[in-house]
């Protein structure tokens, strides 16, 4: 199910800076008599989301920062073996430089528990606009910034291995999108107008 969520203004000395989240999740539960093979769950591709691009009426974007989540379960009545995966993280089919997650659980008997390598239950990257280039492609600035929504993807398929009888596997998968720019400022004008309104309310009490 895909969230929306904005953040309240966050002020940095004399700077002010604010972010807006986007999300949304994966739950596949799928149950497998026996397997005597490699079974895939699902193929490479299957994680990704269509999360909104930046709204740049909201400022100037800053920075962008990627976190996907990961948690699973794989039971069975007999067996052992392994859950594996593996693939690298992408916005609109482009690789984030330096993110990748992978791993696996298992080596014994059942029930298997996953995560991310480490046991860790997220990765997350935050990538400056102003290292475009550098640290990241300038097509998923251009995705990121041209309106409409982005696929974000974490490439990698779910492969369980060695032998279960009776086999039931739960992933839950979520990725969240959180830009961080700064707003812009409030025009003149309407500025002037406030402090206008103010002058003639303190005149007032006089």
């Amino acid at each position: 199910m895909k969230k929306y969520l904005f953040s309240a203004m966050l002020c940095l000395g004399s700077a002010k800076a604010a972010t807006v989240s986007y999300s949304d999740s994966f739950n596949v539960n799928e149950s497998y008599a026996s397997i005597t093979s490699p079974q895939e769950v699902f193929s490479a591709g299957y994680l990704t989301a269509q999360l909104p691009a930046f709204d740049a009426s909201l400022g100037t974007l800053e920075s962008f920062t990627i976190t996907w989540s990961l948690s699973g379960t794989l039971d069975a009545s007999s067996g052992g073996g392994s859950v594996g995966y593996v693939g690298d993280f992408l916005i609109a089919s482009t690789t984030l430089t330096g993110a990748s997650g992978g791993g696996g659980g298992g080596g014994g008997g059942a029930p298997v528990s996953f995560s991310f390598p480490g046991g860790s239950t997220s990765f997350s990257y935050t990538y400056n606009v102003a290292d475009v280039g550098t640290t990241f492609d300038q097509t998923i600035l251009d995705a990121l910034t041209g309106g409409g929504d982005v696929d974000v993807t974490w490439d990698t398929p779910f492969t369980i291995s060695s032998t279960f009888t009776d086999a039931n596997i739960s992933i839950n998968a979520s990725v969240d999108l959180t830009y961080t720019y700064s707003p812009i400022p409030e025009p003149s004008s309407a500025l002037l107008g406030a402090a206008a309104i103010g002058s003639a309310f303190v005149r007032r009490r006089r």
